[in-house]
């Protein structure tokens, strides 16, 4: 069977660098460009396939390497494309290591005033590249290695991240851009020249084409030769281009560019290309500007990522393409709307198009809305447990043990509620309990229990609580022993009116991801056997599911850095464990029965699933939150402003 021609283009700035891109391949051949420039070509094999691999010098610098990624890309028409070099190493990294990048930010970019205002432009790499480098960084005994074809004294290291261009060369800890890098690109694992151009130039594309930045560290940013037995410059590139030669080879080698699903075919996206040629259509010349502003206010952070640079409308259209998701182009163009529609008469520069509002009403599914009389007797228990700061204010590490306890019951479309409780009784978090067992049988037959806790209360098993059996008051069992759906929502997202507003409307997108799902559950999940802030970096971002296989930190600070940091992800579902479970492995293989898109559609549903299983899952702790049934807050909780601060 004759494969069909694959084809690759890697891209350097430097002669060493496409010296030790040329190692990896065989028969290089020169071949001249009708402009003039001198490339090289070879072929590669493995894995059954055989490569033609375009090998491009652009020389250093941002324009130059747009400009020639565009000329070398219509030249060979590849399948994947990668820059190979090096860089400067930023943090957590060593020289020798490699980092293959998730992102590119262009930090140049923004605006001049008494002080410089960042305003990023950010180029993404290919998915699938970057998963096959994540695998890569995680194993014991990664396969990447094997191509290093000279030896090292230290094994390289492969770290996977973010990385920093500009046009400076950055080589100082004092200098005004090393200080503007460490501010506001915290994450950035290095610096270098062109990967942003090279980025930039492949996503202005109307075809869609993978590839990815992969830089080898010859430079640690003040501290160039200061390691024990460190070589001369020359030798520390050398060294750096061929590590990172080896991570690109391995990448192209487990790199399909046409791949299958068994008994499916090939892959395709969900959306029609006729649905974003009408939208378009619709859009006609509109200010670009405006547009793409409205669009990332639609998005949550993990998309905001993925939309990377938009210059053109071509961009913008490739990245809806990417993004394949027809709720989001509906939401967009309905907040395009609205916005215009908001606008004082005085300031509104821009117009409302007719055909706006008639393509949005033949495109808007009703399903984007819940409609209460689909459920006109279903109830919901909410209960509030409020912390009270009994400290001194400005004491806000003390531990909150005093709860102040509000119980509504929620009716699907009725306007108001019915308070359980009178005079928001005070009491230990450690006696809710108490007052739960008044709360619950007056409330009478619910789809579920929702109980708000605030981040200082997460580690309370809140299921294994005990109520009184009957009015006799003569014995006491846990909520999962009744027949209620018990589940865990956040109260910190609620607390500030402004910051709530924005989760509630990212957690809308985020939850209609989880519901409409089509890929597995696995590419969806983070899943860590324990918290490190490296989690919120690399991996987070990116998912609907967090599984925190470990117990929650007890010291108070850690606890407070986790919890914050899955508010701010607008993370939808999160698991963990109140305690090791006996049986770990059953545990996990019960969990995963339970998580299952139909159990996605609102949290009673999760929690009817998660009851059922409950006897094997004893250990287990979820927090599902969704952005309806919000409740009342006729109190705040005290510290010196006031109210309960969020965590920061």
């Amino acid at each position: 069977m004759v494969q069909d021609s694959l084809k690759a283009v890697i891209l350097t700035a430097l002669p060493v660098e496409f010296k030790e891109v040329r190692k990896f391949v065989a028969d290089p051949t020169r071949i001249i460009h009708p402009e003039g420039n001198r490339y090289e070509k070879g072929t590669f094999k493995a894995n059954g396939r055989i490569w033609t691999v375009g090998i491009v010098q652009t020389g250093a610098g941002d324009s130059r390497s747009a400009l020639q990624t565009e000329r070398a890309i219509t030249y060979f028409d590849p399948d994947v494309v990668f820059f190979v070099g090096v860089a400067g190493g930023l943090k957590d990294v060593d020289i020798g290591d490699v980092v293959a990048s998730t992102k590119i930010y262009g930090y140049e970019s923004g605006k001049a005033e008494e002080e410089f205002k960042p305003r990023p432009h950010i180029g993404l790499s290919g998915f699938s590249l970057v998963e096959e480098a994540k695998a890569e960084a995680r194993s014991e005994a990664p396969n990447w290695l094997a191509r290093v074809k000279q030896p090292y004294n230290t094994t390289p290291r492969l770290r996977v991240g973010p990385i920093a261009v500009g046009e400076k060369v950055v080589a100082s800890k004092e200098s005004n851009v090393y200080k503007l890098l460490r501010k506001n690109y915290s994450d950035a694992l290095a610096v270098e020249m062109e990967g942003y151009g090279f980025l930039e130039a492949v996503n202005a594309r109307d075809k869609p084409l993978s590839a990815i930045v992969i830089r080898g560290i010859s430079d640690l940013i003040d501290h160039k030769n200061d390691g024990k037995g460190q070589k001369s410059e020359d030798k520390r590139q050398q060294k750096a281009s061929h590590h990172a030669s080896a991570l690109a080879f391995h990448l192209l080698a487990n790199y399909d560019p046409k791949p299958r699903i068994p008994g499916v075919g090939k892959t395709s996206y969900k959306v029609e290309t006729k649905f974003w040629d009408d939208l378009f259509i619709c859009l006609g010349d509109y200010d670009l500007d405006f547009l793409e502003a409205a669009l990332r206010e639609v998005l949550d952070n993990r998309k905001d990522d993925l939309l990377g640079s938009i210059e053109t409308f071509a961009a913008l259209k490739q990245a809806l393409i990417r993004l394949d998701d027809q709720v989001l182009a509906v939401s967009w163009v309905g907040h395009l709307i609205k916005k215009l529609q908001d606008f004082p008469n005085n300031e509104n520069e821009c117009e409302i198009k007719p055909e706006w509002q008639v393509w949005y009403d033949a495109n808007a599914p009703t399903e984007l809305e819940v409609d209460p009389k689909q459920e006109p007797s279903q109830k919901y228990l909410l209960v509030t447990l409020e912390p009270v700061v009994d400290t001194e204010p400005g004491d806000a590490s003390a531990t909150v043990d005093t709860v102040r306890i509000l119980a509504e019951l929620y009716v699907c479309g009725e306007q108001t509620r019915t308070s359980l409780l009178t005079d928001y009784p005070k009491c230990s978090i450690e006696q809710v309990w108490e007052h739960l067992s008044e709360v619950i049988p007056n409330a009478g037959e619910v789809r579920a229990v929702e109980i708000f806790l605030s981040w200082q209360h997460f580690g309370q098993p809140v299921h294994k609580w005990k109520i009184w059996t009957s009015l006799g008051k003569t014995r006491r069992k846990p909520l999962w022993r009744f027949p209620y759906n018990t589940v865990v929502r956040s109260l910190d997202r609620l607390l500030d009116p402004l910051w709530s507003e924005l989760w509630i409307k990212d957690l809308k997108v985020r939850m209609q991801q989880l519901k409409t799902m089509q890929q597995p559950l696995d590419q969806h999940t983070c899943c860590v056997e324990c918290f490190t802030d490296e989690i919120f970096e690399d991996e987070l971002p990116e998912k609907l599911v967090f599984k925190l296989w470990e117990t929650l930190p007890e010291d108070i600070d850690e606890l407070r850095s986790l919890i914050s940091g899955v508010i701010e992800e607008k993370v939808p579902l999160w698991l963990w464990t109140y305690e090791t479970p006996v049986n770990g492995d059953e545990f996990k293989k019960t969990v995963d029965k339970v998580l299952k898109p139909e159990n996605f559609t609102e949290s009673a549903a999760l929690g009817e699933s998660i009851l059922t299983h409950r006897k094997k899952i004893q250990e287990l702790g979820f927090l599902f939150d969704n952005c309806t049934r919000i409740p009342c807050l006729p109190t705040l909780a005290v510290n010196e402003s006031g109210r309960l601060t969020q965590p920061t």
